[in-house]
């Protein structure tokens, strides 16, 4: 019977399997094969899949990632990768434009800001990507997927954002002026001027959180394929920060904008603005964290996956010599004697 990940929070626990009855009956879950999704009703566990020939025994496993086809696993761990890279070049993008601006300006040539938005842009992309890459479905899975509805959440959520954080790179260049229109929300002292431009850059960076936000809610389901309570742990926490973050920042819209008629309440918003730094700096550790945790788990279920992959090749290599017998020895003319 495989390991759930009720048995890894509490593996001294053992609980009693509810009897079925005639008026709750059992849901009947179609068997498949985990590796190319071949219905097996009706095969025998010792029997090989007919589409591919993997072992009907490691198909009825269950959906843990270490028995998941191994190409599934390294698309996982690529995006993984991505997520991860990408997240560290965008958070510390200054380090490379620091040498880039400074090369540039060696070589008298003006064109930092130009390359620091297509840097920019080309760490979003791929961090885009990589966690396109990371939400990719198993097509052997079995049963009812916890993680389907974050994960059909962050696949529409990837090319809106994508979308609305190319126009807003571009539109930066080649619409600069009109997007420097300013609107005002508001009147009197409570008012708020924005122009076009900063509205579409806070739109982008909206969507860029509820992306990430989307996707630790992802990653906290699938942990319970690994299984890892650490991971799943670390990627609830990093998406409630998320949340408080949101909450801090409107909070201090919202008392910047009283500042104005009530002096003391810029004494809150600085409050609120030390906190948002701090819950902001604890959530850049926890994000890396867990993104460096999912990749070393899929690391590991995917060296899990190939070495049952290499032992299930072996066996049915091997299966056809031993279904050859010699024909059994019977008594005839001098024998019988």
């Amino acid at each position: 019977m495989p390991a759930t990940f009720s048995d890894v929070e509490h593996p001294d626990r053992t609980t009693a399997a509810p009897s079925p009855s005639l008026n709750h009956p059992q849901p009947i879950h179609t068997p498949r094969c985990l590796s190319c999704g071949y219905d097996l009703s009706g095969l025998p566990e010792t029997g090989v899949c007919p589409e591919c020939a993997a072992p009907i025994e490691r198909s009825l496993r269950g959906n843990l990632l270490r028995f998941a086809s191994p190409a599934y696993l390294k698309t996982l761990r690529t995006g993984a990768t991505l997520a991860l890279v990408a997240s560290i070049l965008y958070t510390f993008d200054w380090i490379p434009r620091l040498a880039l601006g400074a090369l540039l300006l060696w070589l008298r040539v003006d064109l930092t800001e130009a390359l620091g938005a297509a840097f920019n842009i080309s760490a979003l992309a791929a961090m885009l990507f990589g966690w396109w890459m990371l939400s990719t479905p198993d097509p052997a899975f079995i049963g009812a997927d916890d993680s389907r509805n974050w994960r059909v959440r962050l696949r529409w959520l990837l090319p809106v954002a994508a979308t609305v954080i190319l126009c807003n790179a571009i539109a930066r260049f080649v619409f600069a002026g009109p997007l420097a229109t300013s609107i005002t929300l508001g009147s009197g002292r409570g008012s708020l001027s924005l122009s076009y431009a900063e509205l579409l850059t806070w739109l982008s960076r909206v969507l860029h959180a509820l992306v990430i936000f989307a996707g630790l809610k992802y990653i906290s389901s699938l942990a319970l394929r690994v299984p890892s309570v650490k991971l799943r742990k670390g990627a609830i926490d990093a998406a409630t920060m998320i949340g408080i973050l949101i909450t801090l920042l409107v909070l201090m819209i919202i008392f910047g904008i009283g500042g104005r008629i009530v002096g003391f309440l810029y004494v809150v918003v600085g409050t609120l603005g030390l906190s948002a730094v701090i819950v902001l700096l604890l959530w850049i550790f926890h994000y890396f964290t867990v993104l460096g945790r999912l990749r070393a788990d899929l690391s590991r279920s995917l060296a899990v996956a190939e070495s049952i992959a290499l032992a299930d090749l072996a066996r049915n290599q091997l299966a056809p010599a031993d279904s050859i017998h010699p024909p059994p020895i019977t008594q005839s003319g001098s024998d019988a004697s």
